[in-house]
């Protein structure tokens, strides 16, 4: 690519690129890395003419895996991870991945407002962001607790 000077490197990510939830730590910093090293290669490839795109969906559908239902009612990550059990379309991936490349885009989302009202908040008002999370994660352990 860099003899060439022409190219296009694309990265499909998750959200969890950019907003990272509780018991999901493994997997978010993965992502989280993934994502520095795309933004990183971006800047140093551009002068070769090389494209560098991230596409980031929710939860891509999955036909042979649906979540627990457990106690999902009572937890505050229902609303903002309705879309796990229904999630992104692999064909609205795939177009969306097709779209990025020929217009060259830097970076995508695919999500739907909830998830990204999420990362507005968390860059604009992080103390906001954080208190939410925290009491989202001792509501689910008032909930293990009440069902032990």
């Amino acid at each position: 690519m860099i003899s060439r000077r022409t190219g296009h490197l694309l990265l499909v990510n998750s959200i969890q690129g950019k907003l990272a939830v509780p018991f999901r730590t493994a997997y978010a910093a993965s992502k989280h890395a993934a994502q520095a090293f795309f933004d990183c290669l971006r800047a140093e490839v551009e002068e070769f003419g090389i494209s560098v795109s991230t596409v980031s969906p929710t939860f891509i559908r999955s036909f042979h895996q649906q979540p627990e239902p457990a106690n999902w009612e009572k937890s505050i990550w229902k609303f903002f991870f309705r879309k796990l059990a229904h999630g992104v379309h692999p064909v609205e991936v795939a177009d969306e991945i097709l779209r990025t490349v020929s217009r060259k885009k830097k970076e995508v989302l695919m999500a739907n407002p909830i998830p990204r009202a999420a990362l507005y908040v968390r860059s604009l008002f992080p103390g906001l962001f954080f208190a939410v999370v925290a009491a989202g994660v001792k509501d689910i352990a008032i909930v293990e607790e009440e069902t032990q």
